[in-house]
């Protein structure tokens, strides 16, 4: 298995389903697996994918009666997992009308050029707490031997908000790198409908945690987290 494409998700079957067409429509899952991780779901998610693995299609289902949250959701997705590397894609997130397999391609391009990258994806911003960068996780690749050598993402940070700036300042911090995709000197082909750094995907990121209680609580907390570990 080369890739595992890593999905949680918290309810929402609407927002899964269209994710899921798009990654079947635009992937070759030849080599690849897709692994959900029902997160407390309580809607027709746990059904949906049932009926995808009776039809033969590369599917695994990790199923929580009770929310566990983002980072332990992707953690417990990579341990099931077999793929060499991680690929973590929200639910609200759906690629767009492309050649099939390059949103895949494009992640992998900077670790075959570098064994020193890390972690790859279509966004890069600065942390404000930390003064460095990260890639967001609504959509990134990650070596899994450098995952399981950091010890995935920390729980502390659950439900979510900051284990990717986290993991991304760790994997830094140990000599490794940070890539943004697709590279600014590369064209991709035109007609795509790219809506991210000309890269095929959508993402509406007000739907993933806007529906979670006390989140603004939560942005504080684990901000506060940050600042105390790498705030300069």
């Amino acid at each position: 298995m080369k890739v595992s494409i890593i999905i949680p998700t918290y309810n929402r079957f609407d927002l899964l389903k269209n994710c899921l067409d798009s990654v079947e429509k635009y992937t070759n899952l030849k080599d690849k697996e897709i692994v959900i991780v029902s997160n407390g779901c309580k809607d027709k998610t746990v059904r949906f994918i049932k009926l995808k693995q009776d039809i033969g299609l590369p599917y695994k289902l990790l199923e929580f009666p009770r929310p566990i949250g983002f980072p332990k959701a992707i953690n417990v997705g990579a341990l099931a997992s077999e793929g060499e590397y991680l690929v973590f894609l929200n639910n609200d997130a759906v690629i767009l009308l492309s050649t099939v397999d390059i949103w895949i391609d494009c992640l992998m391009k900077p670790f075959l050029e570098d064994s020193l990258v890390a972690v790859s994806g279509p966004v890069k911003v600065e942390n404000i707490e930390s003064k460095m960068c990260f890639i967001l996780f609504f959509c990134a690749m990650v070596k899994r031997s450098i995952y399981e050598e950091l010890n995935g993402v920390d729980e502390i940070f659950s439900p979510g908000y900051g284990e990717d700036v986290d993991f991304c300042i760790r994997a830094q911090l140990n000599g490794y790198k940070i890539a943004q995709i697709p590279y600014e000197t590369e064209t991709l082909p035109k007609k795509n409908g790219f809506d991210v750094v000309n890269y095929p995907i959508n993402h509406d990121s007000t739907q993933t945690f806007r529906h979670i209680p006390d989140h603004n609580k939560n942005y504080a907390k684990n901000s506060q987290i940050l600042k105390q570990r790498y705030g300069k």
